[in-house]
């Protein structure tokens, strides 16, 4: 189950970070809408081919599979049309970033279980957050703090790489 988690915040991050660039990611939406019609077209063709050659092995199964794709279709360009008709304002930084030293401090001191927002820098309470930063609304960067394995977690994620990238 903690991979169907992992791949939901996943998902949502990505739909968040479409629906944060506006138009641009209707745009994206809707080549991609564009690029699965073709898949889903080339199959159609393909199957119609095979029966048409007396073929009839997997032609359902093509036919299935087309169709399903046609649905994703729809739904990428009916998100995309969306976006472009009304594109969401990107959110804005209302609370500044605590420094990484006296967020640690922080996060130390404060009662157990709370959420820490590793891009905004932010601590946040249970009432305030449930598994998503209510600042930049992203799941993969507010992690949950339970434990001391999950508090050196946030510290790992927090403090830079003394090794320098070359």
């Amino acid at each position: 189950m903690k991979t169907l988690d992992a791949l939901g915040a996943l998902f949502e991050d990505v739909r968040d970070g479409l629906f944060g660039l506006g138009r641009a990611g209707g745009v994206v939406l809707l080549g991609s809408a564009g690029a699965v019609g073709a898949i889903a077209l080339w199959l159609r063709m393909l199957a119609d081919s095979h029966e048409e050659q007396g073929v009839l092995y997997r032609v359902p199964e093509l036919r299935g599979f087309a169709a399903f794709l046609g649905l994703v279709v729809a739904a990428l360009a009916f998100a995309g049309i969306a976006i472009l008709l009304k594109p969401r304002r990107p959110r804005d930084r209302a609370l500044p970033p605590i420094e990484p030293k006296e967020l640690l401090d922080l996060a130390r001191s404060t009662l157990r279980p709370f959420y820490v927002c590793v891009r905004c820098q932010r601590v946040w309470g249970r009432t305030e957050s449930v598994g998503r930063c209510p600042q930049c609304d992203s799941a993969a960067d507010c992690l949950e703090v339970k434990t001391d394995a999950d508090l050196k977690m946030v510290e790992a994620a927090l403090t830079p790489d003394p090794s320098p990238h070359r």
